[in-house]
């Protein structure tokens, strides 16, 4: 397998390997970002609090040796593989807890906190803080967003060191999902209010005007923006059949640039399903189906890391095998849970 680990800090978009890489980092390499030991860290680090706290609720290997764990109430970052971690929670927090965290590269970042000071009744406010020096240093601003008491931020994304987005998700039932899709064009000093995106779930971009979105009730809406956010088409990559039981089930796609990239898509009842991957070279206009993995039941919660169409990681949630693709070749594990620790296997089968 080609090592693109060690690119990613040198390329500012081969961001778009991040959430891939680091959950390699946890459930195949086994090595680095386990939840055995960041919450070991943090205990080390004398920050207290309960088990919710602790908990690991993202993280990303940005380099060989460099990642991040946050969980609701600290940011912990290493530059030795794990071996020792760093608390680089910005330090204007306010009691609030983390909602999103997004790294560019090595150097570059913002966290995203929900805040606890008064606003007005038709607003909610969040903290966002961003850093250039990989956490020694943040800057952080109020952000009020209008009309959304009770939303949460679950998404931000950046393309360069200036252009970026925010989702936040609406209240509303499980049969629905509203967003509200903010943008930056100064690094996070400013945010703009985009048109109502069809769905409210997570994104991400390759340029300044082509992002992706993924997601809707059933899990089952796939979007792409040409216009960085101003308007959202509806996208079709495997043939929907009429059977409700085959309806296909959208993961976000991963570029390695503006034209190349690859996606994730389940198919499949309760009993039987599948996993296929398409790829794409003129940026997501069309798909070609590359790889099939036969899944288990209810195979579409699995963790699904792509780092290109030929290396894929499939850990579906029953626990029964880790799946891999590498160089085109496809090699079933099915010892690899019981390797790893009762927690571990936890947070593998959660994320």
């Amino acid at each position: 397998m080609r090592n693109q680990r060690g690119s990613i800090s040198s390329q500012p978009r081969s961001k778009r390997w991040l959430g891939t890489i680091g959950l390699i980092g946890l459930c195949a390499a086994g090595v680095m970002l386990s939840s055995f030991t960041t919450e070991r860290a943090w205990a080390s680090d004398g920050s207290g609090g309960t088990a919710e706290a602790q908990q690991v609720l993202s993280m990303h290997l940005l380099t060989a040796d460099t990642g991040w764990v946050a969980g609701r109430k600290n940011l912990l970052r290493t530059s030795d593989a794990g071996q020792h971690w760093t608390d680089i929670t910005p330090l204007a927090k306010t009691a609030g807890n983390i909602e999103s965290v997004f790294f560019l590269n090595d150097l570059q970042g913002w966290v995203v906190d929900s805040t606890t000071g008064a606003v007005r009744r038709d607003s909610a406010a969040f903290t966002v803080s961003s850093t250039s020096d990989g956490g020694q240093t943040w800057a952080s601003r109020q952000l009020t967003a209008p009309r959304v008491e009770g939303s949460t931020p679950i998404s931000i994304d950046f393309v360069d060191a200036l252009h970026g987005w925010m989702m936040l998700r609406l209240p509303s039932s499980s049969n629905f999902s509203f967003g509200l899709l903010l943008a930056t064009s100064d690094g996070g000093i400013n945010w703009t209010v985009l048109p109502k995106p069809p769905i409210g779930d997570a994104i991400s971009f390759v340029s300044p005007t082509t992002g992706w979105l993924a997601g809707g009730a059933a899990r089952d809406q796939l979007y792409v923006t040409r216009n960085g956010g101003q308007s959202w088409q509806r996208q079709y990559v495997s043939p929907v059949a009429a059977d409700n039981a085959t309806t296909p089930i959208y993961q976000l796609p991963t570029f390695s640039n503006e034209r190349d990239g690859s996606i994730a898509v389940f198919v499949g009842g309760s009993a039987k399903s599948q996993l296929t991957v398409y790829d794409t070279h003129d940026a997501g206009a069309t798909w070609s189906s590359h790889a099939t993995v036969p899944m288990g039941a209810n195979a579409n919660g699995a963790v699904t890391s792509i780092v290109n169409a030929d290396t894929v990681f499939v850990a579906p949630r029953s626990r029964e095998a880790l799946t891999t693709i590498a160089n085109g070749v496809q090699r079933t594990d099915h010892q690899f849970f019981s390797r790893l620790s009762p927690d571990e296997a936890r947070h593998c089968s959660e994320l």
